[in-house]
């Protein structure tokens, strides 16, 4: 697991659920989410928190269902990372308000 990863767990204490709400298991681990996609820059030289301040703690299926509209459905995707990037700067753990975000948006016909 990256020490980041690790360092947001601590802070954020996920309890077995990613932010978009998938139970984690062996098969399906924790992932660190870049909520501005790497490729567009790593801005670490101008931040020195940049990777916790950029990051999201999901699973490997939270990781598969936010790209999966990458390209079919750029709003919902933006809105996601939107709500990850709001959750990122609580630095709390998700809130009921979180979690009915989430199934709001999860629950959205595209």
């Amino acid at each position: 697991m990256k020490p980041i990863l690790k360092r947001m767990i601590k802070i954020y204490k996920p309890k077995g659920v990613d932010w978009l709400g998938f139970q984690t298991s062996k098969k399906n681990p924790y992932s660190y989410h870049h909520i501005l996609k790497k490729v567009y820059g790593d801005y670490s030289d101008t931040d020195p928190n940049y990777k916790l301040n950029n990051g999201a703690i999901l699973s490997d299926q939270g990781q598969r269902y936010i790209h999966s509209f990458e390209e079919t459905d750029l709003r919902k995707y933006n809105e996601l990372n939107n709500l990850l990037l709001e959750l990122n700067r609580t630095r709390k753990p998700p809130t009921e308000e979180h979690w009915q975000k989430v199934k709001k948006i999860k629950n959205e016909k595209g």
